[in-house]
């Protein structure tokens, strides 16, 4: 194969070949046209675009969160100052006893056998016990529950009792 049969890509026929000299003598000449700026007003323009064909509702959606958000806000803000301003209320209830009578006998020291025995997680109530434990005596036996001296051997002597007693229940005796 010969290589006038192959011709360079590059190798113009020799009519083009003047032209191909003017051309290459050119320098390109600076664009007037700020690039950034070109496409920042195609943005804002496709964005003003899009905003003029949306549905009306979605407009009153980008309105709507703001306004929700704001009432939320208030509202918070008043129920925090109800809570910091608000007084403590106090209720005072007075409870009249039945007067006492000469055949009533007074509250005694000793403790009176319940039918039902409490469990053994109150039945560990001495008087250094939990508030709970004292609670519970107190509204099972009254004030005479509070009459035990504390500490020494009256705790003792009080679970001594109250072994003897419901021995004595289950003996029926």
């Amino acid at each position: 194969m010969a290589t006038f049969d192959n011709p360079r890509p590059d190798d113009f026929p020799p009519e083009l070949k003047s032209l191909e000299a003017a051309l290459a003598g050119l320098a390109p000449a600076r664009s007037h046209i700020d690039r950034d700026r070109l496409m920042y007003e195609a943005g804002a323009t496709a964005a003003n675009a899009a905003i003029a064909a949306a549905p009306r509702w979605s407009r009153a959606r980008q309105v709507a969160w703001p306004l929700a958000t704001a009432a939320a806000l208030l509202v918070s803000v008043a129920l925090g100052a109800v809570v910091l301003f608000r007084s403590p209320h106090e209720r005072i209830v007075y409870v009249d006893l039945p007067a006492a009578s000469a055949n009533q006998t007074a509250p005694t020291t000793s403790m009176a056998i319940e039918p039902n025995p409490p469990s053994d997680a109150a039945q560990d109530d001495s008087v250094g016990g939990s508030y709970l434990v004292l609670r519970g005596q107190l509204l099972r036996m009254g004030a005479a529950a509070m009459d035990v001296p504390a500490g020494g051997s009256g705790a003792a002597d009080r679970t001594d009792a109250r072994n003897r007693a419901l021995l004595n229940q289950l003996l029926g005796g």
